[in-house]
Parts: structure tokens; C-alpha cells; sequence
């Protein structure tokens, strides 16, 4: 009762049918240089632009990634130079305070000293 009923009571035909199988597979076009046996193959051209695409897409991501590591190796060399001067000082400071209070020690033993 489908199409041939339709075409039985005079209205338009039945429509073409698509280039997709209900299944979801693509309909056999045996005039279509791209397909053997109902399957799709891959053009050469196709297969060059996903290689190149692949090896662009590797190299950036690696020299991304080694571009990143030199100035994270850079910058860390930088902050052990600011570390090593901020200890030098602090060092510095702690034995300057050692000989202040050595020279107030002193101070206040000449003052004893002198008082008696």
C-alpha cells in the first residue's frame, strides 16, 4: 500500500530515495569513483592534509612545551640569584647585630667603670 498505492490514486510519485540506507549506511553509487563495495576510501590528497596536519600539530605542541620548560628553567635560575643575594644580607644583618651588641655590652661596662 506504500508507493504504488500512491501512484495507483494519481498524486505526485514516490520520492527518490536519499543516498542513506535506514540503517545508516550509505547507499552503493556504482558512478561514484570514491566508493567500492559500498564503502567509502580515502583520497591521497586527504590522507597528505591529515599527515601534515598531524606533524604541524606535533611540532607546535613540543616546541610549545619546550619553549615553556626554558623560561620556567630561566626564571627559576633568576629567583635562586635573588634568594642567594637576600641570604647574603640577612647574614650579613645577623652578625652586624652580634657586634652591636657586643659594642652596647662594652658601652655599658665603661659607664660602670667610669661611675666607680
Amino acid at each position: 500500500m506504500g508507493a504504488d498505492n500512491n501512484q495507483e490514486r494519481g498524486d505526485r510519485p514516490a520520492a527518490e530515495p536519499g543516498p542513506w540506507l535506514r540503517d545508516g549506511r550509505r547507499r552503493y553509487d556504482k558512478n561514484d569513483k570514491n566508493q567500492r563495495g559500498g564503502e567509502r576510501i580515502m583520497d591521497w590528497t586527504t590522507l597528505a592534509v591529515a599527515g601534515m596536519s598531524l606533524v604541524g600539530t606535533l611540532a607546535g605542541t613540543f616546541g610549545g612545551i619546550l619553549v615553556s620548560n626554558k623560561l620556567t628553567t630561566y626564571r627559576i635560575e633568576q629567583l635562586e640569584k635573588r634568594v642567594a643575594a637576600h641570604n647574603s644580607l640577612v647574614e650579613r644583618t645577623y652578625k652586624l647585630e652580634g657586634r652591636m651588641q657586643e659594642a652596647e655590652h662594652d658601652i655599658r661596662d665603661l659607664k660602670a667603670a667610669r661611675k666607680s
